[in-house]
């Protein structure tokens, strides 16, 4: 299938390879590294506790986090990467640490959670193997933060603009950190800082324009590409079953100038607008939610879309999000124009009956009562159907 994207880690292998790669290299590797320094007994069996126990809080978002697939073989590489940096900073100078800033940026790429959770893991662990140097773990902590806000994906900063900002609070908060614990400056403590703080930058300066076009230009190329009505599979449904594609559209229709009213995502609703029915093309109307999902799972959907069919389905009992609430509610409206239509002839329905009898059902849905809808949202949807009377003739 043309559409179809080659990637040579799905992002099922790249979770199971994670939760099985951190633990062994970052419990593994601080037992090694500890009993290589010639560390007491009492101090190795406390440093692979406590790095067991970062291993543990790392892969608690990882576990529950969504992967996109381009992003996928990046992540492994950064965690891979940053643990053995990490190890690293135990026989290297310190500034190995903040090298390990760029695998903190990979680790963001697949949630704000796991970028901290990641950062936590690897300053903990060089903590664990060279912990002379308490201040640089504070250091260290903070410019990560740092890092996370200035050069993330969404981030369109002038690299200028970020450079002198990172370099100016990594300054002042490493400098704060001596200032409030009363210690003397070396010359190996403000060196090694200021070496790492600029091998930080150029390495995240190279990588940063990398990730941007590998995997969030693509991903986001192919959203646009699957809520646009030319893609192939509309297309199909459009050939194949033209009274599913027109409910589909006329429902995205509604939910395209909703979604912005109720301050919702756009994208993810027409996704499910789209293909909540999409399996009609495999056949019969048997297990259209199954099938639907199998179709979009073969394409290799965003994963957004995927979860919001699933909650319109009322899958693995999730609750409806407001997409997916708001598609519920509109396509009904929408499948009851038309089937009254094709009751009766062809026949000009009274659309406001209509609408006042789905709403009524709706609103005593337990499932719309339990979703993430407000009164307001409900309020506004009824006021923009019952404004759009000419637009409904465009159905007959």
């Amino acid at each position: 299938m043309a559409d179809k994207k080659k990637n040579a880690l799905s992002p099922d292998s790249a979770k199971i390879l994670l939760l099985l790669i951190i633990p062994i290299i970052g419990i593994g590797g601080t037992a090694a590294v500890s009993i290589m320094r010639m560390f007491s007994l009492r101090e190795i069996l406390l440093n692979t506790a406590i790095s067991a126990a970062l291993c543990i809080v790392a892969e608690i978002p990882l576990k529950y986090s969504v992967f996109e697939e381009e992003g996928s073989g990046w992540i492994v590489t950064g965690y891979i990467s940053g643990l053995f940096m990490s190890l690293s900073s135990a026989f290297l100078m310190e500034f190995m640490l903040p090298l390990a800033a760029p695998a903190v940026l990979i680790a963001f790429l697949s949630g704000a959670f796991n970028g901290a959770a990641a950062l936590l893991l690897f300053v903990g662990i060089s903590f664990l193997v060279l912990y002379e140097s308490s201040v640089y773990f504070f250091y260290v902590m903070i410019s990560g933060f740092v890092l996370l806000v200035l050069f993330s994906g969404q981030k369109n900063t002038p690299r200028l603009t970020a450079a002198l900002t990172y370099f100016s609070v990594s300054i002042v908060t490493y400098f704060s950190c001596f200032f409030l614990m009363g210690l003397e400056l070396s010359p190996e403590l403000a060196v090694f800082p200021l070496v790492g703080m600029f091998l930080n930058f150029l390495i995240v300066s190279i990588i940063r324009p990398k990730l941007i076009e590998n995997v969030i230009l693509k991903k986001e190329l192919f959203y646009r590409k699957v809520i646009d009505t030319e893609y192939e599979l509309m297309q199909t449904l459009k050939n194949e079953n033209r009274r599913e594609y027109d409910i589909a559209i006329h429902t995205a229709h509604f939910c395209d100038i909703l979604t912005e009213k109720m301050n919702s995502d756009r994208r993810k609703c027409l996704g499910i607008c789209y293909y909540n029915s999409i399996g009609v093309l495999r056949g019969d109307r048997d297990n259209i939610p199954e099938k639907s999902l199998s179709m979009i799972r073969e394409r290799e959907f965003p994963p957004d879309i995927i979860e919001g069919i699933k909650e319109y389905y009322s899958m693995n009992s999730l609750r409806l999000s407001k997409e997916s609430a708001l598609v519920l509610i509109i396509r009904r409206v929408i499948s009851d124009i038309y089937l009254f239509i094709d009751s009766n002839g062809g026949k000009r329905p009274v659309y406001n009956n209509i609408i006042t009898t789905v709403m009524r059902e709706m609103t005593g849905n337990p499932r719309i009562l339990k979703s993430d809808l407000s009164l307001n949202d409900l309020n506004l949807i009824s006021e923009k159907l019952r404004g759009e009377a000419l637009y409904y003739d465009f159905l007959l």
